[in-house]
């Protein structure tokens, strides 16, 4: 599932794209946890389609629940901070 959706232009091309995170992890055991995501990036077209970038090309790869996704300014440079569950906080620039 996912819990954390932050829209803004990662590639530099003047159309929004959508970064995504979630996961869960205290589902009951016999569902057993949600833990095959890895945050995902879309690139946006400009014309309302999007385009999954693999996390190899994107850089983007996060393991635990992630639960808010926020884009914060910092010395010229755009930073994405990823809040999870239980865990530290991760930083990733763009």
């Amino acid at each position: 599932p996912v819990y954390a959706i932050l829209a803004d232009d990662f590639d530099g091309d003047g159309t929004m794209d959508i970064l995504l995170g979630g996961n869960f992890y205290r589902a009951k055991p016999e569902v057993g946890k949600y833990d095959a995501g890895y945050g995902l990036l879309l690139l946006g077209d400009g014309k309302g389609g999007f385009t999954a970038v693999p996390a190899r090309e994107s850089g983007f790869r996060v393991v635990g629940e992630i639960r808010s996704l926020q884009s914060i300014p910092y010395r010229g440079r755009k930073l994405v901070v990823v809040a999870r569950n239980n865990d530290t906080a991760l930083i990733f620039e763009y």
